[in-house]
């Protein structure tokens, strides 16, 4: 009896010790995760407004202020405290944009994607490449991915292989910006940055196959089980109706 209830011990120990183990891996890989974002960080700052100073996070978006003296130089804060956008792989992309006091986009740089396109495909390079482009735009001025009739759209080049990756940064990146300006007092919260309503354009066809469509993004597929559907609901009216449990499909 003595003796088993030793092996029944160092059972539970063994658990234990695994457990506190996998945690601390975790752990380690989330700080070395965040260390890497914050160098990111500071080097895009540091590229842009050297020498300056940079206050602690304040307000919904966690916005900081970026200061020289007692100049305001701008304003840096990260997307995903601004808005929550699933892109391709169906997660959000975390971006820090850097504004300065007259509403213009002076970076705009990834800090965490999880788009399978890049990881294994298209040069992260690339995305960094297509990022740079906003640089100098006002937050207030609609920006188009490809090509546009509206003569006043800002129109950027897509990248091949990854349509819908860049359209869902564009999203991000002039819907926070706008956001945020507009928090701030930098533009006017009615500064015609909604998108026109999409029309058909029968000038342009293109034939693709079933395998071309579902590769390039224009046909997708998005598995849900009732548990994310609940938690997208918190925080909303909709909370706590009908809930499931997390694996429910």
């Amino acid at each position: 009896m003595a003796s088993r209830e030793i092996w029944s011990l160092a059972g539970t120990f063994s658990t234990w010790v695994k457990g506190f183990f996998i945690l601390l891996i975790l752990s380690v890989c989330a700080s070395s995760l965040q260390a890497k974002e914050y160098a990111a960080e500071q080097q895009r700052l540091d590229k842009f407004f050297p020498g300056a100073s940079l206050s602690a996070a304040e307000g919904d978006y966690q916005v900081r202020t970026i200061t020289k003296g007692d100049e305001v130089l701008g304003y840096a804060f990260q997307s995903i405290n601004v808005v929550d956008i699933p892109a391709y792989s169906g997660k959000p992309i975390n971006m820090q944009v850097l504004l300065d006091p007259q509403g213009v986009i002076v970076d705009a740089y990834v800090l965490e994607h999880h788009e399978p396109i890049l990881l294994i495909g298209i040069p992260e390079e690339e995305l960094h490449a297509f990022n740079a482009k906003y640089q100098g735009i006002r937050v207030d001025q609609r920006v188009v991915v490809g090509r546009s009739r509206d003569e006043n759209a800002v129109t950027i080049d897509a990248v091949t292989g990854a349509t819908v990756t860049v359209m869902v940064v564009n999203e991000i990146v002039m819907r926070a910006a706008h956001d945020v300006a507009v928090s701030l007092g930098l533009v006017e919260d009615n500064a015609g940055i909604a998108q026109k309503p999409a029309t058909v354009r029968e000038d342009y066809y293109e034939e693709a196959t079933w395998s071309e469509l579902t590769g390039n993004g224009a046909i997708r597929r998005l598995h849900l089980t009732k548990g994310d559907i609940d938690e997208a609901f918190k925080g909303t009216e909709g909370e706590g109706i009908d809930e499931a449990t997390a694996d429910e499909v």
